[in-house]
């Protein structure tokens, strides 16, 4: 007998290391799901799609496009209906050369970071009926808390996404829209090897990140943390 799915998810950004397995995860739990992807196609060897029955799509979307944005969005409600929580993972991340600045590379991080999300709490916005309570939850970083060495745009977006968090949340709040920033500290992942002068072996596992998730998702309002803190323990 088939169970009725739990809810329905769009995940930005599933075709990276964290939000390939956000997405494994959630599928696999009985949600409906729609990721998106940029440049590379998902990774789907680990999906057990042929013995569920949920909803699963993807579709390709530019994070520096904000009709490409919307287009997602729009889609995810056309195939699996009514958008219950939204899992942003797409983030850019490199070192700024100082010597080099670099103003274009420097607005397109910002763009993708932190004004995405203005975009995407819009669309659901305009789009949104019911009054059911949908959740916008984007993966930030502790370099939103802290400033690093020679990531000045990456640190700055960061920072801009958590203030534009709580801006949505007193701006919005009554279409039962609400938004959530998980801020955490280098994951095991693809990004995690860029990070210079740390011990990757101490980083978080994605697993860690996959709870906290699941967390937010189930936590019930009129509670808000809007920011989680998940920091590495440094031996």
């Amino acid at each position: 007998m088939k169970k009725n799915p739990k809810g329905n998810i769009l995940i930005f950004g599933g075709s990276g290391g964290l939000g390939n397995e956000v997405a494994k995860h959630f599928y696999n739990e009985g949600y409906n799901l729609l990721l998106t992807y940029n440049k590379s196609l998902p990774k789907f060897k680990n999906f057990k799609i042929q013995n569920m029955p949920n909803k699963f799509f993807y579709t390709k979307c530019d994070f520096l496009n904000e009709n490409s944005i919307k287009n997602a969005i729009k889609l995810t409600k056309k195939k699996i209906g009514d958008i219950n929580y939204i899992i942003n993972c797409v983030g850019i991340f490199y070192y700024d050369d100082i010597k080099n600045f670099n103003y274009k590379k420097i607005s397109e991080t910002f763009k993708i970071n932190a004004f995405s999300l203005i975009t995407i709490n819009q669309c659901v916005f305009k789009l949104k009926k019911d009054k059911k309570i949908s959740k916008i939850i984007s993966i930030g970083s502790s370099s939103a808390l802290d400033g690093f060495k020679d990531t000045y745009s990456y640190c700055g977006s960061k920072h801009a996404l958590l203030g534009i968090v709580k801006s949505l949340n007193e701006s919005i709040y009554k279409k039962k829209i609400f938004n959530y920033c998980l801020n955490v500290g280098s994951i095991k992942n693809k990004m995690g090897k860029k990070v210079r002068g740390k011990e990757f072996k101490n980083f978080i596992e994605t697993n860690s990140v996959i709870k906290s998730l699941k967390f937010l998702l189930n936590l019930d309002l009129p509670a808000l943390p809007e920011e989680i803190f998940i920091k590495r323990f440094r031996r």
